[in-house]
């Protein structure tokens, strides 16, 4: 094996080896990248969840102050809508048991359960004194007793406070809701939940600190395989910049003599980019030419059904104004002439729609001698506007009466939302166009309000 052989082993051995070295780093970088990403993940639904038990907890205080304000009006205002509202929350919407029922499952039985079972205890205090104030309220205005939820029914009243007048029941039941027991209270239950809440704040930043550690110290670890893979890749490409240097110099020899080189890819790839050029081209104008021809009537130029059953799935107009045509007595025009009269017939038909209507409209042809015209943005307020416009396809046809071969034409008109009701709307042009038929055809039935 002589010397250049070597070499080239040899080149071919490390570039090997470098690729392999290569390919580990950037195997395990990818690694620690795709694992970086699971824990930015992993941190954001620890935030999210956290942060959602804050919020249970800090809804404990919050129904405790809601069943506070239901309570105050109610005693102040006398109107049983607060007293319900109280009892929706304290027996229906019961955030304090949810809030705590969530907290306990997801901390067990740690200080922050307990201080959240400390809030809900100091407001089932609350309660009862809650509903003794309510009681005195009812039996204080007179209010028939048996309209009442049973925990208000079920209060017994002192014989003191049964004994005293109206007003001073009412004074009483005010003073019960507002004084410095009750505060007492409210400051215990905030003051718990509070805590609570808190104590998630640091169980929250701890977890959050420990991913986050584990985050710093891979990204560190990614950092070291970077730096060895650009390592790697600038020594390959030294090494085979010093290798090739050689070939290249005998290359250049090779040009500054004017003699042949083996190096063609530049004229070879110039010439297949040009040959795969126009290629290209052809096709795009092919594939051009065959939408085209999907979506078009070949006759007239119009759209066609594809085209019109491809916007009732498709296209969002929100109100239309849709108009089936349909040529009266076209079949007879076949039957009797040839049906290149019948196909002259159409093409008229369609250049009277496109020259009748907007630009913005569509104009369809989708059947034999069916076509079908989109209003875009028209409602029953534009009701008039299309019946001048049949008065118009009228006299176009009228005015080329020999041309069109005794045809007239028959439509049937329906609004709507195209985005939800493109079918409906389609059916009920349908069938006012059939009724138009039925009924002496060349006219035009719209649907009415």
């Amino acid at each position: 094996m002589d010397d250049q052989l070597k070499r080239r082993v040899s080149l071919i051995g490390i570039n090997a080896i470098m690729a392999a070295l290569s390919l580990f780093l950037a195997a395990f970088t990818i690694f620690e990248v795709v694992l970086n990403s699971s824990r930015y993940a992993e941190l954001e639904r620890t935030s999210s969840e956290y942060a959602s038990y804050v919020d249970t907890a800090a809804g404990l205080s919050e129904a405790s102050d809601f069943l506070t304000t239901e309570v105050r009006k109610f005693v102040n205002f006398k109107d049983k809508k607060y007293l319900d509202e109280y009892f929706n929350e304290a027996t229906v919407a019961q955030r304090r048991e949810k809030a705590l029922d969530a907290i306990r499952e997801k901390f067990g039985d740690s200080e922050i359960t307990r201080r959240l079972s400390s809030a809900r205890n100091y407001s089932e205090q609350l309660e009862e004194i809650e509903y003794y104030a309510m009681r005195l309220v009812v039996e204080g205005m007179k209010y028939d007793l048996e309209e009442y939820p049973d925990e208000i029914k079920n209060v017994e009243l002192s014989n003191g406070d049964m004994a005293v007048e109206s007003f001073s029941q009412l004074a009483v039941a005010i003073n019960m809701v507002t004084n410095e027991e009750y505060e007492t209270y409210k400051s215990k239950i905030r003051e718990n939940a509070t805590m609570c809440v808190q104590m998630i704040y640091e169980e929250a930043m701890n977890a959050q600190a420990q991913i986050s550690e584990k985050t710093l110290k891979s990204i560190r670890l990614q950092e070291i395989f970077i730096f060895l893979l650009i390592a790697v890749i600038v020594a390959t490409a030294v090494m085979n910049i010093v290798l090739m240097f050689r070939p290249l110099r005998k290359s250049e020899e090779a040009i500054r003599r004017g003699e042949k080189i083996a190096m063609k890819g530049s004229r070879e790839m110039q010439f297949f980019a040009a040959a795969y050029n126009r290629i290209f081209e052809k096709n795009v104008k092919r594939s051009e030419q065959l939408s085209y021809e999907s979506t078009h009537d070949g006759l007239t130029g119009l759209l066609n059904r594809t085209a019109f059953d491809k916007a009732i799935e498709e296209e969002n107009w929100s109100r239309v104004a849709l108009l089936i045509v349909d040529v009266d007595g076209f079949k007879t025009i076949n039957d009797t002439y040839l049906h290149s009269t019948g196909d002259a017939v159409l093409r008229l038909v369609a250049e009277t729609l496109l020259t009748t209507f907007r630009a913005d409209d569509r104009v369809y042809r989708i059947g034999g001698d069916e076509f079908a015209v989109v209003m875009i943005g028209a409602g029953h307020e534009q009701e008039e506007t299309i019946r001048q416009k049949y008065r118009e396809m009228q006299a176009k046809t009228e005015e080329k009466k020999e041309e069109f071969y005794g045809a007239t034409l028959s439509v049937g008109a329906a609004f709507g939302n195209w985005i939800t009701n493109s079918q409906d709307i389609f059916k009920k042009a349908d069938t006012l166009l059939y009724e138009v038929k039925k009924h002496g055809k060349n006219n035009i039935k719209i649907e009415t309000r």
